[in-house]
């Protein structure tokens, strides 16, 4: 059923199988169990959906490992050829505008100052 509605709230659940939505949630809880990606959304418009991809939970960073990794992704820029250019922009730019404005300053200062370069390496 949640694979066919793909968007669907506990009411919505509770009353097509008759059941009470804490039943609903248990059966959602053991879903989640057996790996199937669920995402739920509070309030009035909220819901739960069956995910396509799956989203990694939140991780919290301090702000030197926030500048670390930023400047990680910014110095892929460099290379000539990478598998997957067009997704490090987006996690680039997804990452830099869900930063906090203090922590978005110091990159902005350091931006343009600073800077990684690769050496090509060749083996011999």
């Amino acid at each position: 059923m949640v694979n066919r509605k793909k968007r669907f709230t506990l009411r919505e659940l509770a009353q097509e199988f008759g059941v009470s939505k804490r039943t609903i949630l248990r059966d959602l809880q053991e879903l989640s169990e057996m790996e199937v990606p669920l995402y739920s959304e509070a309030g009035p418009h909220g819901g739960y959906q069956v995910l396509n991809e799956r989203i990694l939970p939140p991780i919290v960073f301090s702000e030197d490992e926030t500048v670390s990794i930023f400047f990680s992704i910014h110095a892929l820029r460099h290379y000539i050829s990478l598998p997957f250019d067009i997704e490090y922009e987006s996690i680039k730019k997804k990452f830099y505008l869900n930063l906090s404005g203090g922590i978005r300053d110091t990159i902005d200062k350091m931006q343009d100052r600073v800077d990684f370069l690769s050496i090509h390496q060749q083996e011999k």
